[in-house]
């Protein structure tokens, strides 16, 4: 039952992922709308990179939707957020964790190896955050170009009215 609902949101999401992309790319000057719009298109761009995991693994997204909407959801989630630097705290606060655990179950480990696997958490986590954080700093300034936006949510709006059959 649930994933018939799901199946009727495929069509409503792209039109409004390429509205959104269409407002954003032409609102640039106007500085309250562009703040309602990156907020309003995080939210959305949230729930079409959702929408599309889930469409894909119940085989109700053909291929070509599943990019569109994975793609230009990772565009709308990535803008407010490419200026963050997250990737630090999360490999501090992982490292933190790890080490306290390790401590917690192996017994006194000893101050070397705790350093150690808190140094050897901290970089691994920090590495894959930062490369995390990398591509969408690269996606969201992509997305930043108003042409780019704008003929993006162009796709997203004819994809949806053409191609995407209720």
């Amino acid at each position: 039952m649930m994933l018939e609902q799901l199946s009727t949101w495929f069509q409503p999401t792209l039109i409004l992922i390429g509205a959104t992309l269409i407002i954003q790319g032409i609102t640039r000057k106007y500085k309250l709308i562009e703040i309602i719009t990156l907020a309003a298109g995080f939210l959305l761009g949230l729930w079409a990179i959702t929408l599309s995991i889930i469409g894909i693994t119940k085989g109700m997204l053909n291929i070509p939707t599943f990019i569109i909407l994975l793609i230009c959801g990772a565009g709308l989630l990535s803008k407010p957020i490419r200026k963050i630097h997250w990737a630090a705290l999360l490999g501090l606060v992982s490292g933190l964790v790890v080490a306290y655990y390790f401590n917690l179950i192996i017994g006194y480990g000893g101050p070397i190896v705790l350093f150690l696997v808190f140094l050897t958490v901290t970089l691994l986590t920090y590495l894959f955050f930062k490369f995390a954080e990398d591509i969408a700093n690269m996606i969201g300034g992509l997305f930043s170009i108003s042409i780019i936006s704008i003929i993006m949510g162009i796709a997203c709006i004819v994809w949806a009215l053409i191609y995407i059959k209720l």
